[in-house]
């Protein structure tokens, strides 16, 4: 199996990514994602992207199923795909507990929630006759949802810390796996890994900012709750305390073991390699693409373009990428 590398745009910066994704398609890089967040809309990010490279695939990575009715995705989500060129799927997730409590929405529980929007857009579709709907792929963290996403949608989306091994391997695999045992279509669906990538010439300072942003996840809820289930469990309650007595200090809590296993930092020759290795993993458990998620939330939109470059020239794929 070919693993293909893609890139995911988790930033509140909007004009660097048109370069960046001209930037992307000529490295070979097979996707970039957009993301929402208060302040940034997936979908309109990821139109804007379409002017901007005529081949690369553009997803959504993730739109949040709560923020529109299911008429107004469906139609959203089209007109995207008309505008790539058929080039777009569709990525849709719930985001943890503690966002879906920020954002006031009652979204509970969130596995069947989203199965029933995924539903909710192909009658969409269908009742509109679309001759060419975009793809769906759901994101997933937990079992619950992982299962419903592997049942319902055409592709996988591992949310970012989903690489730990233990976690992927014992619970997130046969979740999907399970999951795709109850398709009402055929095959089953593909997979992508989120992982965090950061590249500099100094690699103890590239490690250090994938460090941040690992602690930054795992004091959410959700990926506390993901990480007390393995043999990281003390670190777990380490970091919820931290979390309130010093949220500044997170970061020292971070093992090399947890950076090396949860993302691809180092010089270029390091994450190179270290990418190369993950690839082989990857493709033994069938997960046919990597996407890279460089950090972007500490960093202004010159910094950031400066980090996203540096990744697509040290992490430009070897070989073919995915069709």
């Amino acid at each position: 199996m070919t693993v293909a590398r893609s890139l995911v745009f988790a930033t509140d910066a909007l004009e660097p990514l048109g370069a960046l994704t001209a930037a992307a398609q000529t490295s070979g890089l097979t996707r970039v994602w957009t993301t929402d967040l208060p302040g940034r809309d997936a979908l309109t990010r990821a139109a804007f992207l379409s002017a901007h490279a005529s081949g690369i695939g553009i997803g959504t990575g993730i739109t949040y199923a709560f923020g529109r009715a299911p008429q107004s995705l469906a139609a959203a989500a089209a007109d995207v795909q008309r505008l790539t060129g058929g080039r777009f799927i569709l990525g849709l997730g719930t985001g943890t507990s503690g966002l879906r409590a920020r954002w006031g929405v009652d979204f509970e529980p969130p596995a069947p929630r989203l199965a029933q929007m995924v539903g909710a857009l192909r009658t969409a579709w269908d009742t509109e006759a679309l001759a060419d709907p975009p793809p769906i792929a759901g994101a997933g963290l937990g079992e619950a949802m992982l299962r419903s996403v592997g049942a319902t949608c055409d592709r996988v989306l591992l949310a970012p810390l989903c690489l730990l091994r233990e976690h992927l391997d014992d619970r997130a695999l046969p979740a999907i796996s399970a999951g795709a045992e109850r398709r009402s279509a055929p095959g089953t669906p593909a997979i992508s890994a989120w992982c965090i990538a950061a590249i500099d010439a100094d690699g103890e300072r590239a490690r250090a900012q994938a460090r941040e942003l690992i602690a930054f996840y795992l004091t959410r809820s959700d990926y506390s709750a993901m990480l007390a289930q393995t043999r990281w469990g003390s670190l777990a309650q380490r970091l919820r305390d931290a979390a309130t007595s010093n949220p500044a200090g997170n970061a020292a809590l971070i093992p090399d073991e947890l950076v090396d296993e949860l993302s691809i930092s180092g010089t270029p020759e390091q994450a190179a390699s270290a990418a190369a290795r993950l690839e082989l993993e990857l493709a033994a458990r069938g997960i046919d693409e990597l996407v890279l998620q460089v950090p972007g939330m500490a960093c202004d939109a010159a910094q950031y373009e400066a980090h996203v470059r540096r990744a697509i020239a040290a992490l430009a794929p070897p070989g073919d990428a995915l069709a």
